[in-house]
C-alpha cells in the first residue's frame, strides 16, 4: 500500500481535539500536503446512531456501544482511512480506535478485548494526546448541552486510560509509532505549536516542487 501521513489527534471531551485537527491539517495543507480532515463517530449512519446514544436520546450497553463505534470505525478505515493513505494524503482524524478503548474500558468493558476487537484499524503514524484537566475541560463545553459521558469523574477515568495507552505505546519503539501527550494549558496558538514541532518530526518531506 502505497503509504501517505496518518496522524490521531485524542484527549477527553473539550480538550480542544476538533480546534487543533482543523488547524494541524491547515499547516500541512500549507507545507504542501494533500490533506483529509476526519473525525469519528464518523458522520454516516452507524455514527449518526452512536451520537443519539450519547446525546441521550437511546440507550445501549455498553458492549453494544463498543460494538458501534467499531462497526462505524471499519466503514471508516474501508471508506476513508485506506483510500487516503493509499493515495497518499495525509489524513488527520479527531478520535480513533484509543477513545473505544479509554471511555468502554471505563464503563466496564474488558480492554484486551477492545483492543482485539478493534484489531484490523491500521496504527497511525503519529498520535497526540491533548490533556487537560477534566473540570477544566467541562468547563469548555458549558455553552451546549452536556453528552452522557461528561461528568468530571467520568472523564478522569478516561483521561486516566487514554494516558495509560500513550505510556504503553511509546515503549513499542519497535513498532515505530510517535506518541506524545500535550498539555492543552496555555493559548491556543502556544499548544498548536507543541503539536506542529512534534508532527515534524515524524512527516515525510513535502512532494517536489512544492513548499
Amino acid at each position: 500500500m502505497k503509504k501517505g501521513l496518518f496522524i490521531v489527534i485524542e484527549g477527553t471531551d473539550g480538550t480542544g481535539k476538533s480546534t487543533h485537527a482543523r488547524l494541524l491539517t491547515e499547516y500541512l495543507q500549507a507545507k504542501g500536503f494533500d490533506t483529509v480532515l476526519t473525525q469519528e463517530p464518523t458522520k454516516g449512519p452507524i455514527g449518526q446512531a452512536i451520537r443519539t446514544v450519547l446525546s441521550g436520546e437511546t440507550k445501549v450497553s455498553p458492549t453494544a456501544l463498543a460494538l458501534m463505534f467499531t462497526a462505524d470505525r471499519a466503514d471508516h478505515v474501508d471508506s476513508v482511512i485506506k483510500p487516503a493513505l493509499e493515495d497518499g494524503k495525509a489524513v488527520i482524524s479527531d478520535r480513533y480506535f484509543y477513545s473505544t478503548i479509554a471511555y468502554q474500558s471505563a464503563q466496564g468493558v474488558d480492554e484486551k478485548w477492545l483492543a482485539q476487537l478493534n484489531s484490523f484499524a491500521p496504527e497511525p503514524d503519529v498520535v497526540i494526546v491533548l490533556e487537560v484537566p477534566a473540570d477544566q475541560a467541562l468547563s469548555r463545553i458549558n455553552d451546549r448541552k452536556k453528552e452522557v459521558f461528561e461528568s468530571i469523574d467520568f472523564q478522569r477515568k478516561v483521561q486516566n486510560n487514554l494516558l495509560k495507552i500513550a505510556e504503553e505505546r511509546v515503549k513499542l519503539t519497535n513498532r515505530g509509532k510517535a506518541w506524545k501527550v500535550i498539555s492543552n494549558s496555555g493559548s491556543q496558538e502556544e499548544v498548536q505549536r507543541r503539536i506542529r514541532e512534534f508532527v515534524n518530526l515524524s512527516i515525510p518531506k513535502p512532494p517536489p516542487g512544492r513548499l
